[in-house]
């Protein structure tokens, strides 16, 4: 669009071509979003960037892809692609994070109620609470929520300094051990909570946003590592948390490296084959024939081949000892057998917990906004998460927030709006304080409401079920799972850092240390050690540039294209030394400004003259 087009002989500027070319590129780079309807988004390629928010006519609405008309049927269908792939997600983190929830120290305690499962039982409690608060609060119209699993070592040591406590004494009934814990567990999510009200009234969200890009991208590339490492734990059953856990690693018995590389072997399989045909079906019916094959290998009469020696094997989750119902861990909530004196003394690690618990979200968020071109306004999340994260404390579980992985799936399956992932993808709204850009996010929400209640409605009723389906399910299939999930997550941070920044190596750099960093210092720890190296990085990029300085003339060898008499070129020709030209590269920054500062120096010094810049 800063293209002159002019006549030679008149210096005029030709306005007719002008708009040919601008018309031209607004058609070949942008798109068209056209609401018809208060419930019907289309996207189209091809037109000029455009909100439309009012109704539209009968024609145009015959042109947007899902119609008035349109079939229970096929809303039906469109929405259980999601919904499987959310429950399932939600499933697997349940049966692998949930149990971490509460310290090990508790599981005597538990097992006299039956509650063997519940942090389990939490785990999906803040899970779908979250999700029910997420559809109703939430600015992001395809927002998906989930427990805060990485806080669970946190939340499992503040149970523990809890129980540690020297008004806990050591015969302490199991009813007050449990009820203490799960006081604890509600009073740190009241602070979680109280600490996104602060951060909305104070406005903070835009303080949050100055992260650099490659910090964003690395912990983007650590959730995936985490994701990978879990896959190896599950798969061989062994944590991977110390050296010496590594060292087990690699010379673990055959039949654990067996499983390793059978999940990791489908896990990339099936990031493969949905990168290539991205058909969901495809997608969950492979999920599916996973499952089903493990469980299918007993009954195939292979001698000495059974689901208990399988099982035993390694190959299936044990089976538990005979629980009680979900809610059994509620029935041991006595209120007069808390110790309030013990959960008042940890009321300083609970706010270093609400803080690691904001950068977490806001890491998420930004990362969010960067793969899906979306805005996220962050107060307007603040405070819908602050909300939910009230509300599970209610049910003395722990805080939820926009997850990351789950959104991105909602995203990408199309659960927010009719349409391919690649039509979403494709997507850049104009701004992010855009009014029109709002009604177009409430317009695309039927659609996700649909799939949100449906995926908070299996979450609750997974819950009963749990306990009798865990045995059932392989472990290479959870290993499967997160390798599917980790390789989306590597893919979408390394891909623009290596092929496409313009700081690449330094960039790199950065990502590289932080994927094998979170997984073991933690992930707080990760985004602290990524910050550090982009400011080492950043300084070693400014100060090895050579030069900044790629060409240096005067008037008299170059003129603009401003059309002049033929009696000012004469004059420009003969006295355009008086007119210095310093054409500069590369980015400018207290390191390379030197090289400026310098040739200003010496011709204003030199020259007596006076330099203007342009």
């Amino acid at each position: 669009a800063g293209v002159k087009m002019g006549d030679s002989r008149s210096g005029r500027l030709d306005e007719r071509l002008l708009d040919e070319a601008l018309v031209q590129q607004q058609q070949e780079a942008t798109l068209s979003v056209v609401v018809s309807s208060v419930d019907h988004v289309e996207l189209r390629p091809g037109r000029r960037s455009t909100y439309c928010d009012q109704q539209e006519g009968a024609s145009q609405t015959k042109r947007t892809r899902v119609g008035r008309g349109e079939s229970w049927a096929s809303q039906v269908g469109s929405m259980s692609v999601p919904v499987i792939i959310l429950s399932v997600m939600i499933a697997i983190r349940g049966a692998s994070f949930g149990g971490l929830l509460l310290p090990k120290v508790l599981a005597p305690a538990l097992e006299t109620f039956g509650a063997q499962h519940a942090g389990t039982t939490l785990f999906l409690l803040s899970t779908s609470i979250g999700q029910l608060c997420m559809l109703l609060t939430s600015a992001l119209p395809f927002a998906s929520s989930g427990a805060a699993f990485e806080l669970l070592p946190l939340y499992a040591s503040l149970c523990a300094s809890v129980l540690a406590h020297p008004s806990m004494a050591a015969d302490a009934s199991a009813e007050a051990q449990i009820s203490t814990s799960l006081a604890a567990i509600g009073v740190c999510t009241i602070v979680v909570s109280l600490s996104y009200a602060i951060s909305v009234s104070l406005g903070l969200g835009s303080v949050f946003r100055r992260c650099p890009a490659c910090v964003l991208k690395g912990s983007l590339a650590g959730i995936g590592s985490f994701l990978l490492q879990s896959a190896l734990s599950t798969a061989a059953d062994h944590a991977l948390d110390t050296h010496d856990d590594l060292l087990w690693f690699f010379s673990m018995s055959d039949i654990k490296m067996l499983q390793c590389a059978l999940g990791i072997f489908l896990g990339i399989s099936l990031y493969a084959m949905d990168l290539r045909w991205k058909n969901p079906a495809l997608f969950i019916g492979t999920l599916l024939l996973v499952v089903a094959v493990g469980n299918l290998v007993p009954l195939l009469g292979i001698s000495g081949v059974t689901h208990e020696s399988m099982e035993n094997a390694g190959w299936f989750f044990s089976t538990p000892s005979p629980a009680g119902p979900w809610y059994a861990v509620y029935a041991a909530l006595d209120w007069s057998a808390i110790s309030w004196s013990a959960i008042s003394s940890t009321i300083p690690r609970m706010a270093g917990i609400a803080m690691t618990h904001q950068l977490i979200v806001v890491t998420d968020l930004v990362n969010i906004e960067a793969v899906t071109g979306f805005p996220v306004n962050l107060e307007a999340e603040f405070r819908s998460i602050g909300y939910s994260s009230m509300l599970s404390a209610c049910t003395f579980s722990m805080p939820n927030y926009v997850s990351i992985g789950q959104t991105i799936t909602v995203w990408r399956t199309g659960g927010w709006v009719k349409g391919s992932s690649r039509t979403h993808s494709a997507w850049k709204p104009r701004s992010a304080n855009s009014g029109t850009r709002d009604r177009v996010a409430r317009a695309s929400l039927p659609s996700f409401r649909g799939v949100g209640a449906c995926v908070a409605a299996l979450t609750l009723a997974s819950m009963p079920v749990f306990p009798l389906v865990m045995p059932y399910v392989p472990r290479y299939f959870v290993a499967c799972f997160f390798t599917w999930l980790a390789t989306v997550f590597l893919r979408e941070s390394m891909w623009e850092v290596f092929f496409e920044s313009p700081h690449r190596w330094s960039d790199s750099i950065v990502v590289l240390v932080m994927m094998i960093a979170m997984p073991f210092v933690g992930f707080l720890e990760g985004i602290l050690l990524g910050l550090v190296l982009s400011c080492v990085t950043l300084s070693f990029s400014q100060t090895l540039t050579t030069n900044v300085i790629r060409l240096q003339c005067d008037g008299r060898t170059i003129q603009s294209n401003t059309a002049r008499l033929p009696a000012h070129a004469e004059f420009l020709r003969h006295n355009g030394s008086a007119v210095q030209v310093v054409h500069l590269q590369g980015p400018l920054g207290f390191a390379t400004c030197r090289q400026i500062t310098g040739i200003i120096e010496d011709l204003t010094l030199g020259g007596g003259g006076e330099i203007h810049g342009g």
